[in-house]
């Protein structure tokens, strides 16, 4: 048996509790207790308060139609080209049995950035419209060059010949990794795709550019979140928020229209954390770019503000940040979170909770706020999935399996009952995880009927040794 030793060492050093293990173990008197979890506030937000924009369905039916023809141009070769591409690219895979193929592997590309794009619509119309536009810049500056005629057509390079990664061929091939050199391609088809995107893409931009942030249905809808949290605090006058979303530049957006609008209407200073050195607060001389500044300023009870600077009285009470911060840190001060975009993991959605969701926190409630796109849930699901199955039957080809579609399907349905929960209750993160966690690791249930048992026999040290 292992001895106690080891365990008292374990908790030394891991600090892993789930919140139902504590409850369940401990005396909450003495080592405090955790806030009450009111139920989730569930938003759905138009994109445009004009209603001028097409709904997300339409969105995503719009993206499908794009080939994104500068992510796959290994379709575009000539006939007589493709084996030797195929030999220089393809990877066997399954001990030899079977192939991946290059071209599939730019097809899941190709599937990537539409799931990207809808995901970026998702966060906000101001992230979209920079995918977009930098995927129109890539298109136009491609389109250029083949225009231009600025390539070099030498017929005597054979790709079966050549090191692509050596500088002298660089204006004769397209491509970062795997490259494709531009007089084995059928250009005039690869021009024509191409330029059908742009036409696509172009549209898109110019109905998405109509939202300015004044047009913004979800930004509003935030702004009225964050309004009525401040006019009716569910804590004595307790006026923090923690905003969190997948994306830094949705998170820069929110910053430069709440933070100004927070400032002047409530008084309330806010910051900017996004794991990068681009973070902000309107709090000055903080040290706006150290992560452990803002996070001292905006939970200064919980991160003991007192002992590290008194000087400071001034504190931040809307925290907007990516996911860098949604594991390991302690913001019990707040008690209002809101997720801005909901995670296709829905552990992510509980990890962020977790900041806020503490033992010893000086809030009686706790409140989380989730924006949800305006859909139903069975039509979000099936939007996620039409786009993905795609990419699974290339996997399915290449890898030779017989059909990883079919286990998708309970996975699915499996991740809209986990959604569906979040819609109606915060569920702890045991429940929502599969597999091993770290507190299983800890054998934390041993651990404590152990002690528990220690105590009921205190002379059990003195058993002789073979009983």
């Amino acid at each position: 048996m292992m001895h106690l030793d080891y365990f008292k060492l374990l908790d030394t050093l891991t600090i892993a509790r789930s919140r139902k293990h504590i409850e369940k173990y401990y005396n909450l008197d003495e080592v405090g207790r955790f806030p009450i979890r009111k139920s989730p506030i569930n938003q759905y937000s138009d994109i445009d308060i004009e209603y001028e924009f097409p709904p997300l369905k339409d969105v995503n039916n719009s993206i499908k139609r794009l080939k994104l023809a500068i992510y796959a141009p290994l379709f575009y070769l000539l006939p007589d080209k493709r084996e030797a591409y195929s030999e220089k690219y393809d990877l066997p895979v399954g001990e030899g049995h079977t192939v991946f193929k290059q071209s599939d592997r730019e097809l899941q590309v190709v599937e990537l950035m539409r799931i990207n794009m809808l995901k970026r619509m998702e966060s906000s119309i101001h992230s979209f419209k920079l995918t977009i536009t930098n995927l129109l810049n890539k298109i136009s500056d491609l389109i250029d060059k083949i225009e231009s005629h600025d390539i070099n057509y030498d017929p005597t390079i054979d790709i079966s010949l050549i090191d692509p990664d050596e500088e002298e061929y660089d204006d004769m091939m397209f491509g970062k990794k795997k490259k494709v050199l531009f007089k084995d391609m059928d250009l005039i088809k690869w021009k024509q795709d191409l330029v059908a995107d742009k036409e696509k893409l172009t549209y898109i931009l110019r109905e998405a550019s109509k939202i300015t942030p004044e047009r913004d249905a979800k930004l509003h809808d935030l702004k009225e979140i964050i309004h009525n949290k401040i006019h009716h605090p569910i804590n004595d006058d307790n006026q923090k928020i923690v905003i969190f979303t997948a994306f830094a530049d949705t998170a820069k957006y929110l910053y430069e229209n709440i933070s100004e609008w927070a400032l002047d209407n409530y008084n309330l200073h806010s910051a900017l954390v996004t794991g990068s050195d681009e973070n902000k607060t309107t709090i000055k001389g903080i040290g706006a770019t150290d992560l452990n500044n803002i996070l001292t300023n905006f939970s200064p009870i919980s991160k003991e503000r007192e002992k590290i600077n008194s000087s400071i009285t001034e504190e931040i009470d809307i925290l907007i940040a990516t996911d860098c911060i949604s594991e390991g840190q302690n913001l019990q001060d707040c008690d209002y979170l809101i997720n801005y975009d909901i995670h296709w993991n829905p552990v992510r959605i509980i990890q962020r909770f977790g900041r806020i969701d503490r033992i010893g926190s000086r809030n009686q409630v706790i409140q989380l706020v989730n924006f949800w796109p305006d859909l139903d849930l069975d039509d979000y699901i099936n939007l996620k999935a039409r786009v993905e199955t795609r990419m699974k039957i290339s996997v399915m080809t290449a890898t030779g399996d017989d059909n990883p579609i079919d286990d998708d399907k309970g996975d699915l349905e499996y991740r809209k009952q986990q959604l569906e929960r979040l819609q109606n209750e915060v569920v702890d993160i045991e429940e929502m995880s599969s597999g091993v966690s770290i507190m299983d690791l800890g054998l934390n249930e041993f651990r404590m009927d152990l002690i528990g048992y220690l105590k009921e026999n205190p002379d059990l040290d003195k058993t002789p040794f073979g009983m």
